[in-house]
């Protein structure tokens, strides 16, 4: 019992009316902006692997014969090239499964023109998707605003089969108990035929843009627990798969091996301080941390400090802030708080990003793991010049970007709450508790090379139970990233007594439960070993 995922290179892509146009790496880029075009495929993968499957892409020619009980997703945004058409209806018939997203009219040899409509998308500006089935009380969010649906015509022949319904979420989005949630008029779930299913809404490139940040996840986040969002919602996917029979039950979810249920990263951002507490705790107590290290006065004293004690992982702290010389004179003068921060989007674009990787590697800084210095993720220039540093550097396995931040996208510079979201401290912006891949919409969809991590910061002993005691039924493994700042560590600003009592009193915890640590980058080595991944 295998899961198959068709590379998106055997499909024909249509124009996208709908792009940005930004300098990358290596050029010119065109990233379409709408549906998630591009997300799909990545998409896709990422929530399987979160359901513990382990996925393979293939292309056509990689296809084996399929047993009844093997899985193939095809995610469509046009038409299967004749190869990929070809490979798909040799597996249909050989008894395989398939399950497809995107567009429900790329399939007209299965549900016909005449059954199902043209793509629609809701007329109002603000109202999302929402998948209903007979067991659930109120619907589930599954796709942002604006994303297109297809609506079902008719079904004379009655050869084909309809699951759940389709709604639609506007008015007081926020708070599903007072959402205005209305059925759309012939808008299901899922389209069945045979061994074929079709998931409406596009969810899994749904999933991949709230991963990422292309989309807003701000409002909709007491549609799930606030801080296992996406953990919530791709275990939704995988009961649907499951319930209505295009995934087996009985398919193995071997998850990352040698992992218990939990699995902890303690990570500590190491900007303008020399405070060493953190270090010596986790030094008294038999942890391994990861010790992000920026380029500044004290670069050269932790690398230092860092060869002394070899167990905890030397990472580099890449910047993402426009530096301001003036904030400290300011401050002096005129007693007020430092000027705003400000993005600094010549240092984590186009080449910038892998300029920093290699100055910080001159400097001996360890690079396996990038850690992003300051809260802006600048969409999607980020992702372009993250791409490009794992293309360049071997050496570096991926990091931890993606959590609280301030997302630009399309090219503004602050936020403006259309565009530019930002998120309520301790809220992540990219829930997802376990390692995932980016995906570059502009290079037709593909995955980055490297892994990317969430975390929190400066967690309390109270939020840290909860996060433990929490459990989603279908998601058997997670991988928690806290993150203690040594600037914070005995300074009073979260805590009376500094955050450094947060961090000892969550290692006791974390020791009397029994759960395991671990640096990131051994996390990341520990996957990369597995064969099943050495094509992604």
């Amino acid at each position: 019992m295998s899961l198959y995922i068709l590379d998106n290179h055997y499909s024909f892509l249509p124009d996208h009316s709908s792009t940005y146009t930004f300098a990358g790496a290596d050029g010119h880029v065109k990233w379409p902006m709408k549906n998630g075009a591009g997300l799909g495929v990545a998409g896709t993968w990422n929530c399987l692997w979160r359901l513990g499957y382990h996925p393979l892409l293939v292309s056509p020619d990689q296809l084996p014969s399929p047993t009844r009980d093997d899985v193939l997703f095809v995610y469509l945004e046009g038409f299967l090239l004749s190869k990929g058409q070809l490979a798909v209806n040799r597996w249909l018939s050989d008894g395989g499964r398939v399950v497809s997203s995107g567009d429900a009219l790329s399939w007209g040899e299965v549900f016909p023109g005449s059954a199902v409509s043209e793509q629609e998308t809701i007329d109002h500006p603000y109202h999302a998707l929402a998948f209903k089935f007979n067991e659930e009380n109120l619907p589930k969010l599954i796709a942002p605003p604006k994303w297109r649906y297809a609506l079902l015509r008719s079904n004379k022949a009655r050869d084909f089969e309809t699951i759940g319904a389709l709604y639609a979420v506007g008015g007081e989005r926020q708070t599903p108990s007072r959402a205005d949630i209305q059925q759309i008029n012939n808008g299901v779930a899922i389209i069945k035929k045979g061994g074929h299913w079709h998931l409406n809404g596009n969810p899994f490139a749904a999933f991949q843009a709230w991963l990422q940040g292309q989309e807003n996840i701000n409002t909709w986040f007491n549609w799930y627990h606030r801080i296992f969002w996406l953990d919530e919602y791709v275990a939704y996917l995988g009961k649907i798969l499951i319930r209505y029979g295009s995934i087996p039950s009985s398919t193995p979810r071997p998850g990352i091996p040698g992992l218990g249920s939990t699995t902890l990263i303690f990570k500590h951002d190491l900007d303008l301080s020399r405070d060493t507490s953190c270090l010596s705790l986790e030094n008294k107590m038999n942890i391994a941390g990861v010790h992000p290290i920026l380029i500044d006065r004290n670069s050269k004293f932790w690398v230092d400090m860092l060869k002394e004690n070899p167990c905890h992982e030397a990472a580099f702290h890449y910047n993402s802030i426009k530096g301001n010389k003036l904030s400290k004179l300011w401050r002096y003068i005129f007693n007020k708080p430092f000027p705003a921060y400000k993005p600094n989007l010549n240092a984590i674009s186009g080449v910038g990003l892998l300029n920093q990787v290699r100055k910080a590697q001159n400097r001996g800084i360890g690079i396996q793991t990038l850690h992003k210095h300051g809260s802006f993720i600048i969409y999607p220039e980020l992702i372009d010049a993250l791409n490009k540093v794992y293309q360049a550097s071997s050496e570096t396995l991926g990091g931890s970007s993606f959590s609280r931040a301030e997302i630009l996208r399309w090219g503004i510079d602050r936020v403006e709450n259309v565009k530019g979201s930002i998120g309520e401290w301790p809220d992540t912006q990219c829930p997802l508790w376990y390692p995932f891949k980016l995906a570059h919409a502009g290079h037709n969809g593909k995955m980055l090379c490297g892994w990317e991590m969430t975390s929190l910061m400066e967690t309390e002993p109270l939020l840290f139970e909860q996060m433990l005691d929490y459990q989603i039924d279908g998601i058997e493994q997670r991988i928690i990233t806290i993150n203690y700042h040594p600037y914070h560590a005995t300074a009073k600003t979260f805590a009376e007594d500094g955050c450094l009592p947060w961090l000892k009193r969550n290692i006791e915890i974390m020791q009397d439960r029994g759960v395991l640590a671990m640096t990131m980058a051994e996390l990341f080595m520990k996957i990369n070993a597995l064969s099943q991944h050495q094509n992604v």
